[in-house]
């Protein structure tokens, strides 16, 4: 696709171009990658509200997981943890591990909810939907709370 490869190149005016006109067309991914976009602050100052608006128009296409766990990461870098939340755990119900670890950061704030974060660790670890970085970082966590 000419916008990964604009995007690759670091030719970052191009590629957003090129995936708005992909995302008015309809393409999900395109939609995506564009929330990703605002939220990383890539050609413009940094939009959280823009980057929630493309995520949820994909989610609304695509209604993946991993677009649960963006739409989480955005509220929570707006300061919304409820709604933060409410997105990861839809992540989690369609069994993605990478959810399971965000849960339980989110709770590693209090220590009366440290059954709630073992809980939430030991299902990332053994998680089927999961990368080998987040399984060793949940692993990490959990050796911690032993400690």
């Amino acid at each position: 696709m000419e916008a990964e490869k604009a995007f690759d190149s670091e030719d970052y005016e191009l590629a957003f171009a090129l995936y708005q006109k992909s995302a008015d067309l309809g393409n999900a991914s395109s939609m995506n990658t564009l929330g990703m976009m605002y939220s990383a602050g890539y050609v413009q100052p940094v939009d959280n509200f823009k980057s929630l608006e493309w995520h949820m128009k994909a989610f609304e296409k695509d209604g993946s997981s991993s677009l649960c766990i963006n739409i989480g990461i955005t509220y929570r870098n707006m300061g919304e943890i409820a709604k933060c939340k409410e997105w990861f755990l839809k992540a989690f119900e369609k069994g993605d591990g990478h959810a399971a670890l965000d849960l339980a950061k989110l709770y590693m704030v209090s220590e009366k909810e440290i059954e709630t974060v073992r809980y939430y660790l030991n299902q990332a670890i053994n998680s089927k939907w999961v990368s080998e970085f987040a399984v060793e970082e949940a692993t990490a966590l959990l050796a911690s709370l032993d400690e």
